[in-house]
């Protein structure tokens, strides 16, 4: 009996012992000794208590916590595990306990209020080197004791003076006065009033801050509510927010016209692209999202006379059913202030979450966003970006969703609205270690996002037109519409068009993606053209169908002009669309070349009327 006891006992031991040995409670915590309690916004009620968060995950990526992307670092917390927060006179300290088996982890708190940023990356001073950002390191050893970084130590730091100047002179005051808000006053409306000092309607104001090499974050503000706030595009500003460095020395910002990054109130000429997005583009987990997430690599990818704005929302969605749909944001907003030029949608890896994954709902919003656009004065065209791969679960993304759900859906969204596809999921394809968390791209993650964002839209659309010599094939795969209605089997370069209609082809970049172009939309006008059947070929030898010889005429049609040489006798040229109206009228000197612009007519058949009597039909 005492025998058989005592092989219980160690029967006892040994598993528990064992389970013990390979599990160390281990704690977190983020400490907060500053002046104002920067954890802790007092001017925004809903984060007094509930401001921080971790994620924690091993080296490799796998999370500690696998309900959900992130850990609260305090309790209270509906459907999430607990952490502790604890209130001094003087302190805040957050903090979060697991049990770890030995090995390296990292770990990354972040601050809900400044848009869910690592804290290491804002204007908090703490005592992790700088090389671990935004990721801090720890290892638990064999024994149970840690090394590494386990504790944030959140400090004031040496103060320097930020000096901000804005001109309101182009603006009608309120009454309340001109403020600044941003992450140095935690993004209250009313604690730093700017002053005009001389009455030339140029408002001032000089803060005490602390010195970063992070940039501070900021907007002025016509009075005190936030619908006073300035909006602001350019190369001043992140995120609709204005930047300012301050590493050592005093700083005094330029003047700037409210609502604009230059002194004068100037409009962007640029082609303005939106990216509209969740933290992939936001460019959460970057260390210096400012100049790496994708949207801003994309400026100096497509380089002069593009400008691209960063309008990713990080855990957003586009179902309106989703826990944070994009259309809530003030984002949406500020997309139609833009007014682009182009439209770039890269929604739907938070939309893939399986507790909230539904394919109606995706679909339905995807086309109102679509919709709600469209009718922007600018008439800005789309593209259609497929989530990048996923190659965690660790914030319930689920990558099946994506590939065999989402995909399919934005392929239907493309065929039936006739919107080119740019296919970042195949981009990212077997590049796991440029994605640390298995979700969020690191900053050569990002570039390899932007640069095939760039690559496809730099490459010219396909054209239509009647063709005479067919080149060698340029892309991989073709499909045409007519009248908007796919044509089944319709999968050649060219088409032999029996029926006068509009007709359409989407291209296939490359069989190893599914990036789509598609042509502008052609009219075919078989009457017009007195005959029965046409060739329709894309980027094939389309020339000018001439009535009567060209050695007569002499004219040479080119994609945005149409020149027509001199010849004797020429004193008037008309230009009329397939539909016999008049768009272009013009007097011509004899033995003058005349020039004859066509750059914003519509692609289809014209007629160029030659002193009224002789024709030539062409192309465009």
């Amino acid at each position: 009996m005492q025998k058989t006891l005592y092989y219980v006992v160690l029967i006892f031991l040994f598993v528990f012992g064992v389970e013990k040995a390979n599990a160390f409670s281990v704690t977190l915590q983020v400490i907060d000794k500053t002046a104002n309690l920067k954890s802790s916004l007092a001017s925004d009620q809903t984060h007094i208590d509930n401001n921080i968060y971790a994620w924690v995950g091993t080296k490799s990526g796998v999370a500690v916590y696998t309900g959900d992307w992130w850990y609260p670092m305090y309790n209270g917390e509906a459907g999430r595990p607990n952490g502790l927060l604890i209130k001094t006179a003087n302190s805040y300290t957050w903090r979060v306990t697991f049990d770890l088996a030995p090995g390296d982890y990292k770990w990354n708190p972040g601050i809900k209020s400044w848009g869910w940023l690592p804290i290491n990356t804002t204007i908090f001073q703490y005592t992790a080197g700088a090389a671990d950002s935004p990721d801090i390191n720890f290892t638990v050893n064999a024994d149970g004791t840690t090394s590494g970084t386990t504790t944030l130590a959140i400090t004031d730091s040496p103060m320097t003076k930020l000096t901000l100047q804005v001109d309101m002179s182009h603006q009608v005051v309120s009454a309340s006065g001109v403020y600044v808000s941003g992450t140095f006053n935690n993004w209250t409306l009313s604690a730093d009033k700017m002053t005009d000092l001389t009455g030339n309607g140029i408002y001032t104001v000089t803060l005490n801050v602390a010195q970063n090499s992070v940039p501070y974050q900021y907007i002025f503000v016509n009075g005190t509510t936030w619908d006073k706030a300035e909006v602001v595009f350019g190369p001043c500003e992140f995120s609709l927010n204005r930047l300012a460095i301050v590493s050592s020395t005093n700083v005094t910002m330029p003047v700037v016209a409210f609502g604009y990054c230059s002194a004068q109130p100037a409009e962007i000429s640029d082609k303005k692209i939106a990216c509209i997005g969740n933290s992939i583009t936001a460019g959460a987990g970057l260390q210096n999202a400012y100049l790496e997430s994708w949207p801003i690599q994309l400026r100096t990818l497509l380089g002069a006379g593009y400008y691209s704005e960063n309008l990713g929302v990080s855990g957003t969605t586009m179902m309106k059913t989703g826990d944070s749909p994009w259309w809530n944001q003030h984002q949406y907003s500020a997309t139609l202030n833009l007014k682009p030029d182009e439209i770039l949608i890269s929604l739907g890896t938070n939309d893939s979450k399986t507790y909230q994954w539904n394919a109606v709902n995706f679909k339905r919003d995807y086309l109102a966003l679509i919709d709600s656009f469209s009718k922007i004065s600018s008439h800005p065209k789309f593209h259609i970006l497929t989530s990048a791969k996923a190659y965690s679960a660790i914030y319930s993304i689920n990558d099946s969703t994506i590939l065999n759900g989402i995909i399919p859906i934005l392929k239907e969204i493309s065929s039936e609205r006739k919107i080119p596809i740019i296919d970042t999921y195949s981009a990212t394809l077997n590049m796991s270690s440029y994605f640390p968390d298995g979700v969020h791209p690191n900053a050569a993650g990002a570039q390899i996002f932007a640069t095939h964002v760039a690559d496809v839209l730099k490459i010219k659309k396909p054209v239509i037109g009647i063709s005479q010599n067919v080149n060698p094939n340029s892309f991989a795969a073709y499909q045409w519409y007519r009248n908007g209605v796919l044509l089944v089997g319709k999968t050649d370069q060219t088409l032999v068009a029996e029926t006068s209609g509009i007709y359409q082809v989407s291209v296939r970049l490359s069989l190893n993606t599914n990036d789509l172009l598609f042509a502008d939309e052609f009219s075919v006008d078989l009457v017009s053209l007195k005959q029965s059947s046409v060739t329709l070929g894309v980027n094939s030898d389309l020339t000018a169908i001439n009535e009567i010889s060209k050695s007569k005429i002499n004219i040479h049609v080119l994609n945005d002009h149409i020149i027509v040489h001199s010849v004797d006798g020429i004193s008037n040229v008309d230009i009329y669309n397939s539909n016999g109206s008049l768009v272009q009228s013009v007097n011509t000197a004899p033995k003058t070349d005349q020039i004859l612009s066509v750059q914003n007519y519509p692609s289809g058949v014209y007629a160029l009327l030659i002193n009224k009597t002789k024709s030539v039909k062409f192309i465009l």
